[in-house]
Protein backbone atom coordinates (compact mmCIF):
# COMPACT_ATOMS: atom_id res chain seq x y z
CA UNK A 1 0.00 0.00 0.00
CA UNK A 2 1.41 3.69 -0.63
CA UNK A 3 1.37 6.60 1.48
CA UNK A 4 -1.68 7.14 3.85
CA UNK A 5 -2.33 11.03 4.01
CA UNK A 6 -5.23 11.04 6.18
CA UNK A 7 -5.69 8.48 8.52
CA UNK A 8 -6.85 9.96 11.57
CA UNK A 9 -9.54 11.73 9.44
CA UNK A 10 -10.30 8.02 7.87
CA UNK A 11 -10.80 6.31 11.44
CA UNK A 12 -13.09 9.42 12.64
CA UNK A 13 -15.40 9.52 9.29
CA UNK A 14 -15.51 5.86 10.28
CA UNK A 15 -16.49 6.79 13.51
CA UNK A 16 -19.00 9.27 13.11
CA UNK A 17 -17.08 12.01 14.76
CA UNK A 18 -15.70 14.46 11.57
CA UNK A 19 -17.10 17.72 11.15
CA UNK A 20 -18.93 18.80 8.29
CA UNK A 21 -16.25 20.70 6.73
CA UNK A 22 -13.56 18.15 7.68
CA UNK A 23 -15.77 15.82 5.74
CA UNK A 24 -15.85 17.87 2.73
CA UNK A 25 -12.28 18.18 2.88
CA UNK A 26 -11.19 14.22 3.16
CA UNK A 27 -14.05 13.73 -0.07
CA UNK A 28 -12.07 15.82 -2.21
CA UNK A 29 -8.69 13.77 -1.04
CA UNK A 30 -10.48 10.82 -1.18
CA UNK A 31 -11.63 11.44 -4.94
CA UNK A 32 -8.06 12.00 -5.75
CA UNK A 33 -5.73 10.16 -3.77
CA UNK A 34 -6.57 6.09 -4.59
CA UNK A 35 -4.49 4.97 -1.82
CA UNK A 36 -6.42 6.57 0.92
CA UNK A 37 -9.58 5.00 -0.75
CA UNK A 38 -8.00 1.78 -0.99
CA UNK A 39 -7.22 2.20 2.84
CA UNK A 40 -10.59 3.44 4.28
CA UNK A 41 -11.99 0.57 2.48
CA UNK A 42 -10.05 -2.09 3.94
CA UNK A 43 -10.29 -0.48 7.55
CA UNK A 44 -14.21 -0.40 7.06
CA UNK A 45 -14.49 -3.99 5.56
CA UNK A 46 -12.28 -5.47 8.41
CA UNK A 47 -14.56 -3.49 11.34
CA UNK A 48 -17.77 -5.11 9.17
CA UNK A 49 -15.98 -8.28 9.59
CA UNK A 50 -15.37 -8.16 13.45
CA UNK A 51 -19.24 -6.27 13.66
CA UNK A 52 -20.52 -9.65 12.62
CA UNK A 53 -19.00 -11.86 14.77
CA UNK A 54 -21.52 -11.59 17.80
CA UNK A 55 -24.29 -12.45 15.04
CA UNK A 56 -22.53 -15.44 13.03
CA UNK A 57 -20.71 -16.99 15.62
CA UNK A 58 -19.60 -20.23 14.54
CA UNK A 59 -21.17 -23.79 16.97
CA UNK A 60 -19.37 -24.87 19.36
CA UNK A 61 -17.20 -21.89 19.97
CA UNK A 62 -17.46 -20.31 23.28
CA UNK A 63 -16.07 -16.88 22.49
CA UNK A 64 -16.37 -15.09 26.02
CA UNK A 65 -14.86 -18.49 27.94
CA UNK A 66 -11.82 -17.49 25.21
CA UNK A 67 -11.29 -14.09 25.66
CA UNK A 68 -11.93 -15.11 29.76
CA UNK A 69 -8.79 -18.18 29.32
CA UNK A 70 -6.56 -15.25 27.69
CA UNK A 71 -6.90 -12.72 30.09
CA UNK A 72 -6.63 -14.80 33.01
CA UNK A 73 -3.43 -16.63 31.55
CA UNK A 74 -1.97 -12.85 30.66
CA UNK A 75 -2.79 -11.94 34.79
CA UNK A 76 -0.98 -15.00 36.04
CA UNK A 77 2.13 -14.31 33.82
CA UNK A 78 2.27 -11.09 35.27
CA UNK A 79 1.73 -11.71 38.52
CA UNK A 80 4.50 -14.30 38.54
CA UNK A 81 6.93 -11.66 36.75
CA UNK A 82 5.93 -8.84 39.54
CA UNK A 83 5.56 -6.73 36.54
CA UNK A 84 2.72 -3.83 37.26
CA UNK A 85 -0.78 -4.49 35.29
CA UNK A 86 0.84 -2.17 32.06
CA UNK A 87 3.95 -3.91 31.52
CA UNK A 88 4.62 -5.75 28.55
CA UNK A 89 4.25 -9.32 28.49
CA UNK A 90 6.60 -11.94 28.01
CA UNK A 91 7.91 -12.84 24.98
CA UNK A 92 6.22 -16.52 25.48
CA UNK A 93 2.74 -14.59 25.72
CA UNK A 94 3.49 -12.41 22.88
CA UNK A 95 3.36 -15.41 21.06
CA UNK A 96 0.42 -16.88 23.03
CA UNK A 97 -1.44 -13.80 22.48
CA UNK A 98 -0.26 -13.45 18.69
CA UNK A 99 -2.05 -17.42 18.21
CA UNK A 100 -5.18 -16.69 20.01
CA UNK A 101 -5.17 -13.64 17.62
CA UNK A 102 -5.32 -16.21 14.50
CA UNK A 103 -7.26 -18.48 15.79
CA UNK A 104 -9.81 -15.29 16.50
CA UNK A 105 -9.50 -13.65 12.79
CA UNK A 106 -9.68 -17.67 11.26
CA UNK A 107 -12.78 -18.11 13.07
CA UNK A 108 -14.39 -14.74 11.82
CA UNK A 109 -13.57 -15.37 8.07
CA UNK A 110 -15.09 -19.11 8.80
CA UNK A 111 -18.41 -16.72 9.83
CA UNK A 112 -18.53 -14.31 7.84
CA UNK A 113 -17.80 -16.70 4.93
CA UNK A 114 -20.79 -18.98 6.41
CA UNK A 115 -22.97 -15.63 6.68
CA UNK A 116 -22.27 -14.72 2.76
CA UNK A 117 -23.01 -18.48 1.54
CA UNK A 118 -26.12 -18.88 3.35
CA UNK A 119 -27.25 -15.26 2.37
CA UNK A 120 -29.22 -12.23 5.05
CA UNK A 121 -31.73 -11.18 2.44
CA UNK A 122 -34.98 -12.22 3.17
CA UNK A 123 -37.30 -12.77 -0.34
CA UNK A 124 -40.65 -13.90 -1.29
CA UNK A 125 -42.01 -15.17 -5.02
CA UNK A 126 -39.90 -13.11 -7.38
CA UNK A 127 -37.56 -11.55 -4.82
CA UNK A 128 -40.18 -9.64 -2.75
CA UNK A 129 -37.26 -7.87 -1.02
CA UNK A 130 -37.36 -5.31 1.91
CA UNK A 131 -34.90 -2.92 0.84
CA UNK A 132 -32.44 -1.86 3.72
CA UNK A 133 -31.76 1.33 4.73
CA UNK A 134 -28.61 3.57 5.00
CA UNK A 135 -26.99 3.09 8.65
CA UNK A 136 -27.55 6.23 10.74
CA UNK A 137 -24.68 8.72 10.70
CA UNK A 138 -21.97 7.27 13.36
CA UNK A 139 -22.61 3.54 12.38
CA UNK A 140 -20.39 1.73 10.10
CA UNK A 141 -22.18 1.34 7.07
CA UNK A 142 -24.17 -2.29 6.52
CA UNK A 143 -23.66 -4.20 3.69
CA UNK A 144 -27.01 -4.16 1.51
CA UNK A 145 -28.76 -6.34 -1.21
CA UNK A 146 -29.43 -5.07 -4.95
CA UNK A 147 -32.10 -7.24 -7.12
CA UNK A 148 -33.11 -7.08 -10.66
CA UNK A 149 -35.79 -4.91 -11.46
CA UNK A 150 -36.04 -5.93 -15.18
CA UNK A 151 -34.42 -8.64 -17.57
CA UNK A 152 -34.54 -8.84 -20.90
CA UNK A 153 -32.38 -11.95 -22.52
CA UNK A 154 -28.70 -13.44 -22.18
CA UNK A 155 -27.83 -11.91 -18.97
CA UNK A 156 -25.27 -13.59 -16.13
CA UNK A 157 -23.88 -12.99 -13.31
CA UNK A 158 -21.32 -14.23 -10.93
CA UNK A 159 -19.61 -14.32 -7.46
CA UNK A 160 -16.12 -14.97 -6.60
CA UNK A 161 -15.79 -18.88 -6.31
CA UNK A 162 -19.40 -19.02 -7.78
CA UNK A 163 -19.88 -20.31 -11.47
CA UNK A 164 -21.58 -18.33 -14.00
CA UNK A 165 -26.07 -18.25 -13.90
CA UNK A 166 -28.81 -16.63 -15.47
CA UNK A 167 -30.08 -13.55 -14.37
CA UNK A 168 -33.88 -13.04 -14.18
CA UNK A 169 -36.29 -11.42 -11.96
CA UNK A 170 -35.63 -13.44 -9.24
CA UNK A 171 -31.79 -12.54 -8.81
CA UNK A 172 -30.61 -10.82 -5.09
CA UNK A 173 -26.70 -9.60 -5.93
CA UNK A 174 -24.33 -8.63 -3.05
CA UNK A 175 -21.07 -7.04 -3.39
CA UNK A 176 -18.64 -8.86 -5.48
CA UNK A 177 -20.99 -9.92 -8.39
CA UNK A 178 -20.69 -9.30 -11.89
CA UNK A 179 -22.93 -8.68 -14.49
CA UNK A 180 -23.08 -9.33 -18.11
CA UNK A 181 -24.85 -8.90 -20.47
CA UNK A 182 -25.30 -10.14 -24.57
CA UNK A 183 -26.91 -8.82 -27.54
CA UNK A 184 -30.17 -7.84 -27.55
CA UNK A 185 -30.14 -7.91 -24.07
CA UNK A 186 -30.54 -4.90 -21.06
CA UNK A 187 -30.51 -5.44 -17.28
CA UNK A 188 -32.23 -2.68 -14.59
CA UNK A 189 -31.02 -3.44 -10.77
CA UNK A 190 -31.84 -1.37 -8.19
CA UNK A 191 -29.41 -0.89 -5.07
CA UNK A 192 -30.58 0.27 -2.61
CA UNK A 193 -33.83 2.62 -2.07
CA UNK A 194 -32.97 5.24 -4.40
CA UNK A 195 -30.09 4.06 -7.08
CA UNK A 196 -31.19 2.36 -10.61
CA UNK A 197 -28.50 0.71 -12.55
CA UNK A 198 -28.81 -0.65 -15.85
CA UNK A 199 -26.56 -2.45 -18.00
CA UNK A 200 -27.26 -2.13 -21.52
CA UNK A 201 -26.21 -4.88 -24.58
CA UNK A 202 -22.86 -6.07 -24.57
CA UNK A 203 -21.47 -5.37 -21.16
CA UNK A 204 -20.00 -6.27 -18.13
CA UNK A 205 -20.06 -4.37 -14.64
CA UNK A 206 -18.39 -5.89 -10.79
CA UNK A 207 -20.21 -3.99 -8.20
CA UNK A 208 -17.34 -3.73 -6.00
CA UNK A 209 -18.95 -1.84 -3.20
CA UNK A 210 -22.96 -2.17 -2.05
CA UNK A 211 -23.51 -0.34 1.25
CA UNK A 212 -26.38 2.20 1.84
CA UNK A 213 -24.61 5.08 1.96
CA UNK A 214 -22.10 3.49 -0.86
CA UNK A 215 -22.03 2.47 -4.08
CA UNK A 216 -19.04 1.93 -6.31
CA UNK A 217 -19.37 0.29 -10.03
CA UNK A 218 -16.17 -1.23 -11.78
CA UNK A 219 -16.96 -0.74 -15.80
CA UNK A 220 -15.01 -3.52 -18.13
CA UNK A 221 -16.64 -2.77 -21.29
CA UNK A 222 -19.54 -1.48 -22.47
CA UNK A 223 -22.27 0.80 -21.18
CA UNK A 224 -23.83 1.31 -17.72
CA UNK A 225 -26.45 4.01 -16.92
CA UNK A 226 -26.84 5.19 -13.52
CA UNK A 227 -29.89 6.88 -11.95
CA UNK A 228 -29.79 8.01 -8.51
CA UNK A 229 -32.76 9.60 -6.92
CA UNK A 230 -31.88 12.67 -4.62
CA UNK A 231 -32.98 12.47 -0.86
CA UNK A 232 -31.84 11.66 2.94
CA UNK A 233 -30.69 8.30 1.48
CA UNK A 234 -29.12 8.76 -1.37
CA UNK A 235 -25.75 6.85 -1.67
CA UNK A 236 -22.67 8.38 -3.06
CA UNK A 237 -22.15 6.40 -6.04
CA UNK A 238 -19.18 5.59 -8.01
CA UNK A 239 -18.17 4.02 -11.75
CA UNK A 240 -14.48 3.01 -12.44
CA UNK A 241 -13.33 2.33 -15.70
CA UNK A 242 -9.56 1.60 -16.42
CA UNK A 243 -9.14 5.42 -18.21
CA UNK A 244 -11.80 7.11 -15.56
CA UNK A 245 -13.31 7.44 -12.15
CA UNK A 246 -16.79 8.92 -12.25
CA UNK A 247 -18.47 9.99 -8.49
CA UNK A 248 -22.37 11.25 -8.51
CA UNK A 249 -24.66 12.09 -6.01
CA UNK A 250 -28.46 12.37 -7.11
CA UNK A 251 -28.21 12.67 -11.01
CA UNK A 252 -28.71 10.89 -14.05
CA UNK A 253 -25.93 9.92 -16.25
CA UNK A 254 -23.69 6.99 -18.26
CA UNK A 255 -20.22 5.71 -18.89
CA UNK A 256 -19.08 3.51 -21.85
CA UNK A 257 -15.77 1.68 -21.63
CA UNK A 258 -14.12 1.04 -24.97
CA UNK A 259 -11.10 -0.48 -25.44
CA UNK A 260 -9.13 3.24 -25.28
CA UNK A 261 -11.45 5.46 -23.73
CA UNK A 262 -14.30 5.91 -21.72
CA UNK A 263 -17.10 8.55 -22.34
CA UNK A 264 -19.63 10.05 -19.46
CA UNK A 265 -22.46 11.61 -20.42
CA UNK A 266 -25.20 13.43 -17.71
CA UNK A 267 -28.80 13.70 -18.22
CA UNK A 268 -29.57 15.14 -15.10
CA UNK A 269 -27.58 16.51 -11.87
CA UNK A 270 -23.51 16.76 -12.02
CA UNK A 271 -20.96 14.49 -11.83
CA UNK A 272 -17.08 14.65 -11.24
CA UNK A 273 -14.93 12.82 -13.67
CA UNK A 274 -11.27 12.12 -12.93
CA UNK A 275 -8.87 10.98 -15.65
CA UNK A 276 -6.64 8.12 -14.07
CA UNK A 277 -3.70 8.61 -15.55
CA UNK A 278 -3.85 12.53 -14.60
CA UNK A 279 -6.01 12.90 -11.29
CA UNK A 280 -5.19 16.84 -11.27
CA UNK A 281 -7.61 16.96 -14.42
CA UNK A 282 -10.60 16.19 -12.92
CA UNK A 283 -13.52 18.14 -14.45
CA UNK A 284 -17.12 18.72 -13.25
CA UNK A 285 -19.94 17.43 -15.81
CA UNK A 286 -22.88 18.92 -16.00
CA UNK A 287 -26.50 17.94 -17.45
CA UNK A 288 -26.92 17.70 -21.51
CA UNK A 289 -22.74 17.52 -21.28
CA UNK A 290 -20.38 14.74 -21.79
CA UNK A 291 -16.75 14.13 -22.27
CA UNK A 292 -13.93 11.45 -23.27
CA UNK A 293 -11.23 10.63 -21.33
CA UNK A 294 -8.22 8.56 -23.19
CA UNK A 295 -6.04 6.36 -21.70
CA UNK A 296 -3.31 8.64 -21.65
CA UNK A 297 -5.72 10.65 -19.23
CA UNK A 298 -6.46 13.41 -21.84
CA UNK A 299 -10.26 15.27 -21.71
CA UNK A 300 -12.08 15.64 -24.55
CA UNK A 301 -15.58 17.14 -24.84
CA UNK A 302 -18.19 15.32 -26.66
CA UNK A 303 -21.17 16.97 -28.57
CA UNK A 304 -23.80 15.68 -30.90
CA UNK A 305 -23.39 12.08 -29.40
CA UNK A 306 -23.87 13.83 -25.52
CA UNK A 307 -26.90 15.51 -27.31
CA UNK A 308 -28.17 11.94 -28.72
CA UNK A 309 -27.43 10.10 -25.44
CA UNK A 310 -29.32 12.45 -22.99
CA UNK A 311 -32.14 12.05 -24.76
CA UNK A 312 -32.02 8.54 -24.67
CA UNK A 313 -31.49 8.61 -20.60
CA UNK A 314 -34.47 10.70 -20.39
CA UNK A 315 -36.35 7.41 -21.53
CA UNK A 316 -34.49 4.49 -20.75
CA UNK A 317 -35.95 2.53 -18.64
CA UNK A 318 -35.19 1.81 -14.87
CA UNK A 319 -38.02 0.56 -13.50
CA UNK A 320 -37.08 1.78 -9.81
CA UNK A 321 -39.14 1.36 -6.39
CA UNK A 322 -39.14 2.98 -3.28
CA UNK A 323 -38.62 0.84 0.27
CA UNK A 324 -41.17 -1.66 -1.17
CA UNK A 325 -40.59 -3.49 -3.68
CA UNK A 326 -43.21 -5.34 -5.76
CA UNK A 327 -43.52 -9.02 -5.36
CA UNK A 328 -45.41 -9.33 -8.61
CA UNK A 329 -43.78 -9.59 -12.06
CA UNK A 330 -44.84 -8.98 -15.73
CA UNK A 331 -43.82 -10.65 -18.99
CA UNK A 332 -44.21 -8.81 -22.10
CA UNK A 333 -43.44 -10.89 -25.13
CA UNK A 334 -43.53 -9.74 -29.30
CA UNK A 335 -43.56 -11.88 -31.32
CA UNK A 336 -43.16 -11.95 -35.36
CA UNK A 337 -40.95 -9.82 -37.54
CA UNK A 338 -43.35 -7.19 -38.15
CA UNK A 339 -40.63 -3.89 -38.04
CA UNK A 340 -40.83 -3.70 -34.09
CA UNK A 341 -39.39 -0.47 -32.57
CA UNK A 342 -39.64 -0.77 -28.41
CA UNK A 343 -42.06 -1.25 -25.67
CA UNK A 344 -43.39 1.36 -23.94
CA UNK A 345 -44.57 1.30 -20.18
CA UNK A 346 -44.73 3.87 -17.48
CA UNK A 347 -43.43 6.77 -20.11
CA UNK A 348 -40.11 4.78 -20.67
CA UNK A 349 -38.93 2.35 -23.33
CA UNK A 350 -37.11 -1.08 -23.68
CA UNK A 351 -35.78 -1.75 -27.37
CA UNK A 352 -36.19 -5.60 -26.58
CA UNK A 353 -39.48 -7.93 -27.81
CA UNK A 354 -39.02 -9.86 -24.46
CA UNK A 355 -39.22 -7.89 -21.04
CA UNK A 356 -39.63 -9.84 -17.80
CA UNK A 357 -40.46 -6.66 -15.08
CA UNK A 358 -41.63 -6.11 -11.06
CA UNK A 359 -45.01 -4.11 -11.05
CA UNK A 360 -47.29 -3.71 -8.72
CA UNK A 361 -50.13 -5.44 -7.87
CA UNK A 362 -53.57 -3.90 -10.34
CA UNK A 363 -54.36 -2.90 -13.81
CA UNK A 364 -51.85 -1.75 -16.20
CA UNK A 365 -51.24 -0.65 -19.96
CA UNK A 366 -48.35 -1.12 -22.33
CA UNK A 367 -47.38 -0.26 -25.59
CA UNK A 368 -45.83 -1.68 -28.99
CA UNK A 369 -44.21 0.89 -30.80
CA UNK A 370 -43.23 -0.02 -34.27
CA UNK A 371 -40.78 1.81 -36.40
CA UNK A 372 -43.31 3.57 -38.20
CA UNK A 373 -44.55 4.95 -35.43
CA UNK A 374 -47.85 3.14 -35.53
CA UNK A 375 -48.90 1.34 -32.15
CA UNK A 376 -50.51 -1.23 -30.27
CA UNK A 377 -51.70 -1.10 -27.21
CA UNK A 378 -51.33 -4.11 -24.49
CA UNK A 379 -53.69 -3.97 -21.22
CA UNK A 380 -52.58 -6.39 -18.36
CA UNK A 381 -54.11 -7.29 -14.53
CA UNK A 382 -51.77 -8.10 -11.83
CA UNK A 383 -53.15 -10.07 -9.09
CA UNK A 384 -51.69 -9.78 -5.68
CA UNK A 385 -48.74 -11.83 -5.45
CA UNK A 386 -49.03 -13.31 -9.33
CA UNK A 387 -47.65 -12.94 -11.81
CA UNK A 388 -49.08 -12.39 -15.74
CA UNK A 389 -47.71 -12.01 -18.88
CA UNK A 390 -49.44 -10.28 -22.45
CA UNK A 391 -47.99 -11.19 -26.18
CA UNK A 392 -48.23 -8.71 -29.25
CA UNK A 393 -47.94 -11.12 -31.99
CA UNK A 394 -47.17 -8.73 -34.93
CA UNK A 395 -47.87 -11.06 -37.80
CA UNK A 396 -51.62 -11.59 -36.59
CA UNK A 397 -51.77 -7.24 -35.93
CA UNK A 398 -50.93 -6.88 -39.53
CA UNK A 399 -54.43 -9.14 -40.44
CA UNK A 400 -56.15 -6.70 -38.20
CA UNK A 401 -54.62 -2.96 -38.65
CA UNK A 402 -56.37 -0.57 -36.90
CA UNK A 403 -56.45 3.13 -38.00
CA UNK A 404 -53.69 5.50 -36.21
CA UNK A 405 -56.20 6.90 -34.03
CA UNK A 406 -59.71 6.29 -33.08
CA UNK A 407 -61.40 9.49 -34.06
CA UNK A 408 -64.56 11.07 -31.95
CA UNK A 409 -67.47 11.48 -34.80
CA UNK A 410 -69.19 14.84 -35.20
CA UNK A 411 -72.60 15.48 -36.15
CA UNK A 412 -72.34 19.01 -36.19
CA UNK A 413 -70.00 21.71 -37.54
CA UNK A 414 -67.88 21.73 -40.69
CA UNK A 415 -67.99 17.73 -42.23
CA UNK A 416 -64.62 15.93 -41.58
CA UNK A 417 -63.28 13.91 -44.22
CA UNK A 418 -65.32 10.42 -44.30
CA UNK A 419 -63.52 6.93 -45.13
CA UNK A 420 -66.00 5.19 -46.74
CA UNK A 421 -69.32 6.30 -48.02
CA UNK A 422 -70.80 9.88 -46.95
CA UNK A 423 -74.23 8.29 -46.36
CA UNK A 424 -72.92 6.35 -43.36
CA UNK A 425 -72.66 9.33 -40.86
CA UNK A 426 -76.01 10.63 -41.28
CA UNK A 427 -77.91 7.27 -40.03
CA UNK A 428 -76.69 8.35 -36.87
CA UNK A 429 -77.83 10.49 -33.31
CA UNK A 430 -76.04 13.09 -32.06
CA UNK A 431 -73.32 12.50 -29.35
CA UNK A 432 -71.41 15.41 -27.50
CA UNK A 433 -69.80 13.42 -25.22
CA UNK A 434 -65.54 13.25 -24.74
CA UNK A 435 -63.68 9.85 -24.04
CA UNK A 436 -60.08 9.67 -24.55
CA UNK A 437 -59.52 8.15 -27.85
CA UNK A 438 -56.60 6.40 -26.77
CA UNK A 439 -58.33 4.84 -24.27
CA UNK A 440 -60.99 3.32 -26.59
CA UNK A 441 -58.47 2.34 -28.66
CA UNK A 442 -57.40 0.11 -26.01
CA UNK A 443 -60.69 -1.14 -24.87
CA UNK A 444 -61.77 -1.95 -28.54
CA UNK A 445 -58.54 -4.18 -29.32
CA UNK A 446 -60.11 -6.52 -27.27
CA UNK A 447 -62.63 -7.34 -29.40
CA UNK A 448 -59.49 -8.12 -31.94
CA UNK A 449 -60.51 -11.79 -32.10
CA UNK A 450 -64.30 -11.66 -32.48
CA UNK A 451 -64.02 -9.34 -35.40
CA UNK A 452 -60.98 -11.73 -37.15
CA UNK A 453 -63.48 -14.56 -36.62
CA UNK A 454 -66.38 -12.85 -38.62
CA UNK A 455 -63.54 -12.22 -41.35
CA UNK A 456 -62.44 -15.77 -41.52
CA UNK A 457 -66.40 -16.92 -41.81
CA UNK A 458 -66.70 -14.58 -44.55
CA UNK A 459 -63.75 -15.48 -46.24
CA UNK A 460 -65.46 -19.02 -46.22
CA UNK A 461 -68.17 -18.55 -48.45
CA UNK A 462 -65.81 -16.76 -50.29
CA UNK A 463 -62.56 -17.97 -50.75
CA UNK A 464 -61.71 -15.66 -53.72
CA UNK A 465 -61.77 -12.02 -52.14
CA UNK A 466 -58.36 -10.71 -50.85
CA UNK A 467 -59.22 -8.06 -48.63
CA UNK A 468 -61.72 -5.80 -46.99
CA UNK A 469 -61.93 -2.72 -45.66
CA UNK A 470 -64.23 -1.48 -43.10
CA UNK A 471 -65.69 1.29 -41.08
CA UNK A 472 -67.41 0.94 -37.85
CA UNK A 473 -69.68 3.73 -36.30
CA UNK A 474 -70.47 3.44 -32.83
CA UNK A 475 -71.72 5.36 -30.02
CA UNK A 476 -70.58 5.22 -25.95
CA UNK A 477 -73.76 6.18 -24.02
CA UNK A 478 -73.42 7.67 -20.48
CA UNK A 479 -72.99 4.11 -18.55
CA UNK A 480 -70.05 3.23 -21.17
CA UNK A 481 -72.29 0.78 -22.70
CA UNK A 482 -72.78 0.80 -27.45
CA UNK A 483 -76.22 1.94 -27.57
CA UNK A 484 -75.59 1.58 -31.14
CA UNK A 485 -72.95 0.32 -33.71
CA UNK A 486 -73.46 0.25 -38.10
CA UNK A 487 -70.75 -1.46 -40.30
CA UNK A 488 -70.06 -0.08 -43.75
CA UNK A 489 -67.57 -2.78 -45.97
CA UNK A 490 -65.82 -2.69 -49.44
CA UNK A 491 -68.07 -5.49 -49.95
CA UNK A 492 -71.78 -6.36 -49.56
CA UNK A 493 -72.36 -8.75 -47.10
CA UNK A 494 -74.68 -8.13 -44.47
CA UNK A 495 -73.53 -11.27 -42.46
CA UNK A 496 -70.20 -9.78 -42.30
CA UNK A 497 -71.27 -6.19 -41.47
CA UNK A 498 -73.65 -7.48 -38.75
CA UNK A 499 -70.74 -9.87 -37.43
CA UNK A 500 -68.33 -6.86 -37.13
CA UNK A 501 -70.82 -4.36 -35.43
CA UNK A 502 -72.42 -6.52 -33.12
CA UNK A 503 -68.02 -7.34 -32.09
CA UNK A 504 -67.99 -3.91 -30.70
CA UNK A 505 -71.33 -4.14 -28.64
CA UNK A 506 -69.91 -6.41 -26.61
CA UNK A 507 -67.53 -4.50 -25.39
CA UNK A 508 -67.76 -1.82 -22.42
CA UNK A 509 -65.90 1.55 -22.63
CA UNK A 510 -65.00 4.18 -19.96
CA UNK A 511 -68.17 6.37 -19.34
CA UNK A 512 -67.58 9.45 -21.49
CA UNK A 513 -68.03 12.97 -19.96
CA UNK A 514 -70.38 15.23 -20.83
CA UNK A 515 -73.21 12.41 -22.56
CA UNK A 516 -72.65 9.52 -24.79
CA UNK A 517 -69.94 9.99 -27.47
CA UNK A 518 -69.81 8.29 -30.88
CA UNK A 519 -67.01 7.64 -32.86
CA UNK A 520 -65.31 5.98 -36.11
CA UNK A 521 -62.98 3.28 -36.22
CA UNK A 522 -61.73 1.83 -40.02
CA UNK A 523 -60.40 -1.65 -39.62
CA UNK A 524 -59.03 -3.73 -42.26
CA UNK A 525 -58.59 -7.60 -43.33
CA UNK A 526 -55.87 -10.02 -45.45
CA UNK A 527 -56.01 -13.83 -45.55
CA UNK A 528 -53.32 -15.92 -44.67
Amino acid sequence: MGTIHKERQIYALLDGRLSDGKLEKLERHLEQCEDCRRFMDEVRALRTDLRDIGSAQPEGVNWQGAWNLIEAGVERQRARAGRPAREAASPFWKFAFAGAVVILVAAVYVAVDKNLRDGRETGGPHGGTQVQPAAPKGEIAAPVTAFATFTTRNATWTLPGVGAKDLDIDTVLREGASITTAGASAVGIQAGSRTGIRLEAFSSVSITRLTGEEVALRLEHGTVSVDVTPGEKTARVSVTTDEARVLARGTLFSVSKSSDATSVVVGKGEVLVTPTAKAQDAVSVKRAEGVRVSTAGAVAPIGETAAAETQRLETALFNMFGDRVPEEALTVDVEGDGGFGFIGIDGKQEASSHLVLRRPAGDGEARVVMKDGSEFPLVFTLAQGKSAGVTCDLKTLAKFQPAETVKPKKTTGAPEEKVLEEEESTETEEAAGFIDPFLVKVKIMKAKGTMRSCYEKYLDGNPEEKKIKARIVFTVGEDGKVTTSTCSCNVQDEALATCLSESVKAVTFPKPEGGAAQFEYPVSFNPN
